[in-house]
């Protein structure tokens, strides 16, 4: 879980923008922050994997997804295919042994020509072994597992959860006034991704709390990339400002021609 909280005096990049913004635009601070903070949940969204909003940054995320598994959880005819480089007769025996679950003799080839690999052979185990790998680079342990069914249901358990660390802001979002600028896939409500945004105080006790609850959060918003949303709004606050007094010296210029 992430909390970002924002009031007055919060966000020393985004604080003097903040206060030019509402003079400028003759708002309150109350209309002025939560709008912003809404912002910056789009942005921090955007930065959290899979990073983007196009739906195609969704599906190439969905086939990361299953290729990480299927790496921790090989096929059959991926076994018998890096044994079958090694030696094809092997292959053919191993084959042979699969077929007449006689897995004490399969696990002692596997073990002889790709020990490197670390297969084991096993029951599905629900994800365990994929779970207690999702913060290392490289898959060091394998399960290969007979009956693929229950892989291939788990395979499609995590794809739905693909976006569901954005859904998060997408959930905080719509509490401080709406989901535009979120991609579908991560701020519909089937997806029902815990995230809250709280407007409390007025004047100068004001304060706008966003709150993703999503427990995975962490892997999935590096902590450089809050500091990259944030200073992206900033960013964009003193774009705005930028395009208001252009706007005001083009009028006065009219004026006085």
């Amino acid at each position: 879980m992430i909390t970002v909280k924002a009031d007055i005096d919060d966000f020393a990049r985004l604080n003097t923008g903040l206060n030019k913004l509402a003079e400028a635009s003759g708002k309150t601070m109350k209309e002025v922050l939560p709008a912003q903070m809404r912002l910056l949940a789009v942005d921090l969204a955007y930065v959290t994997t899979p990073k983007g909003k196009g739906k195609n940054d969704n599906q190439n995320n969905m086939k990361v997804v299953a290729k990480r598994i299927k790496d921790v959880y090989p096929t059959i005819a991926l076994v018998m295919f890096m044994v079958a480089r090694q030696n094809k007769i092997a292959a053919i025996q191993l084959s042979r042994h699969l077929k007449t679950n006689k897995k004490v003799k399969a696990q002692a080839i596997i073990d002889k020509y790709i020990s490197e690999k670390n297969i084991k052979i096993g029951t599905f185990d629900g994800g365990k072994l994929h779970k207690a790998q999702s913060n290392s680079r490289k898959v060091r342990r394998r399960l290969l597992v007979l009956r693929p069914g229950g892989v291939n249901a788990y395979i499609k358990r995590k794809q739905k959860l693909v976006g569901f660390a954005k859904g998060g802001f997408a959930s905080a979002a719509r509490q401080l006034g709406g989901i535009r600028g979120i991609p579908g896939f991560a701020s519909r409500k089937a997806m029902k991704a815990p995230g809250r945004g709280i407007i409390a105080g007025s004047g100068d006790t004001l304060t706008v709390t966003m709150i993703n609850e999503v427990d995975y959060l962490r892997p999935a918003l590096k902590k450089g990339d809050e500091g990259v949303a944030i200073a992206f709004r900033a960013k964009m606050i003193d774009d705005v400002l930028q395009r208001m007094q252009d706007r005001k010296i083009k009028k006065l210029m009219r004026i006085y021609r």
